[in-house]
């Protein structure tokens, strides 16, 4: 949903890479989400209080506490949180992290707008770890 609606605004996106023909980036954040669900599930089998999986048919093919059939998850949510974050992107509440050099030095359009999103997430942030 998120990348229909890049491409709807004319937004850069991962639809939009495909459709210029440049793949790297998909391959990238595939292989990004996948290198963070190792790390995640090898943190996670440390932990003290952990996430322990039972999935039906899949018990004795784990890798950490995750069936290995589990790890294909982490691949496509990268992919949405690219997507999610361009989003944020293009309504102004983040700014751009892939400005060329030429556009590294210049500030959000509406710096206001962002320093409020920025605000929302960290009180959203604290609230959700104190448990409200």
């Amino acid at each position: 949903m998120t990348e229909s609606w890049l491409v709807a605004r004319g937004s850069s996106g991962l639809l939009a890479e495909l459709a210029r023909g440049r793949i790297g980036t998909i391959w990238r954040w595939l292989a990004a989400g996948l290198v963070c669900g190792l790390l995640w599930e090898t943190w996670n089998s440390f932990a003290v209080a952990r996430w322990i999986y039972t999935v039906p048919f899949f018990e004795d093919t784990k890798l950490f506490e995750m069936p290995l059939f589990g790890f294909l998850g982490f691949p496509p949510f990268a992919l949405e949180c690219y997507s999610f974050a361009r989003v944020l992107v293009e309504l102004e509440l983040v700014p751009d992290w892939e400005l060329s050099i030429a556009d590294a030095g210049a500030t959000p359009r509406r710096p206001t707008r962002a320093l409020v999103g920025a605000i929302i997430a960290i009180v959203a942030r604290d609230s959700r770890d104190r448990g409200a």
